[in-house]
């Protein structure tokens, strides 16, 4: 049965799509699956302090709500792998390259260069969801990138041809539902699928911890998303993403 993209709502510009569907939740009655999607973001979130930057009418520019009733708030995590995986996906299906990965916990890249970018949020009373706002940002027809921006690229620099941002955006929907299915029917698949998918796992790389460079490997994550490192010590080691950046 479908769900995602059961309703779009297509805007011109907007401050953030995130904080568009919010408002929209936190004021009138919205079915689950709701899309909202605009041409151009003023104000472009990403994880943290991070913005996303986007040339207008070049990109997918979305949110998505949610309701994961069926999960407890201690699984969250498996949001976020859904979701990647979904945009990785997307992804296999248009350029078919084997070098499209998940950068923990959920920026997708191919190759090292970083191609999309997610943001999630979940409103929780006690144990319980009550809702999730999913935001996606893919680069689909944008050529030229801020030089603020390290390692951009899109999906027509890769493919060598525009595409079409609503076709992307309904293959992304039907993603999104199979992964959800998944979540639902298999969820020990969906892990070793991100694990796959997982950008430099089982591969010694350079990671700032404490403010220090450390060569380190990534064995997993952990059910509640932190990161887990092979240490020079032979010691395994968690962290967050307050602890540890990707040295690229």
């Amino acid at each position: 049965m479908r769900i995602t993209g059961i309703e779009i709502i297509r805007l011109n510009e907007v401050d953030s799509t995130q904080d568009e569907l919010r408002t929209r939740v936190m004021s009138d009655p919205i079915q689950e699956g709701t899309v909202v999607t605009a041409r151009k973001q003023g104000k472009g979130r990403g994880l943290g302090e991070n913005v996303w930057e986007s040339e207008e009418g070049a990109n997918l520019l979305m949110s998505l709500l949610w309701k994961p009733v069926f999960l407890h708030v201690s699984q969250q995590f498996l949001l976020t792998k859904v979701v990647s995986l979904a945009v990785a996906d997307l992804m296999q299906s248009i350029i078919q390259q084997s070098d499209i990965r998940i950068k923990w916990p959920n920026d997708v890249y191919v190759g090292d260069r970083k191609i999309a970018g997610i943001l999630i949020e979940n409103s929780i009373i006690g144990e319980q969801f009550q809702y999730c706002l999913i935001g996606i940002g893919i680069n689909i027809n944008q050529t030229a990138f801020s030089k603020t921006l390290p390692n951009p690229v899109s999906l027509s620099q890769l493919k060598g041809n525009e595409l079409s941002i609503d076709h992307c955006l309904q293959l992304l929907c039907e993603f999104l539902d199979q992964k959800l299915l998944q979540l639902k029917n298999d969820i020990r698949s969906l892990n070793t699928d991100y694990l796959n998918r997982l950008y430099r796992f089982n591969t010694t790389a350079p990671f700032l911890i404490d403010k220090k460079q450390i060569e380190a490997r990534i064995t997993g994550v952990s059910p509640f998303g932190m990161l887990q490192l092979a240490m020079p010590d032979g010691k395994t080691a968690e962290f967050d993403m307050k602890q540890i950046k990707f040295i690229m």
